[in-house]
């Protein structure tokens, strides 16, 4: 299946979700995977822990989590994104381009990359066309 953008929303390995150095370079190796450009390094940003927003207090093992990291990479024919909430087990990835990709085989490296138990797709392709209207 060929897709222009593809919405993932999974649950996952909690450690490597947690982990922003595996994040970014699962992003770089994304980029490889479907062949496009990147345009510079991808960005990402290691959410510190709330405890007060977490409303509850933490184990004494679970010092230092990560809330969520946040990847964004742009390329030259749009961009990717993750957002990852470790202690959710849950991530949240987005790739729009101007051009075609092999999604299935997307899929199957985010799936692997993150030990994915659960796992729901979005072909959003349809919706990167203008629609003929009547105007």
């Amino acid at each position: 299946m060929e897709s222009k953008h593809l919405k993932v929303l999974g649950f996952g390995c909690p450690e490597r979700l947690g982990d922003a150095e595996f994040v970014t370079q699962f992003l770089k190796d994304a980029v490889e995977r479907v062949g496009m450009r990147p345009l510079g390094e991808p960005m990402v940003h290691d959410v510190a822990l709330d405890v007060e927003k977490l409303g509850q207090e933490l184990f004494e093992d679970e010092g230092g989590v990560t809330c969520q990291i946040v990847g964004y990479h742009t390329l030259s024919t749009s961009h990717l994104a993750i957002h990852t909430w470790p202690l959710r087990k849950e991530f949240h990835f987005d790739l729009y381009s101007c051009r075609l990709f092999d999604a299935e085989d997307l899929i199957q490296f985010i799936s692997e990359r993150f030990h994915v138990t659960q796992i729901q797709v979005s072909d959003l392709t349809s919706h990167c066309e203008w629609q003929s209207s009547t105007n």
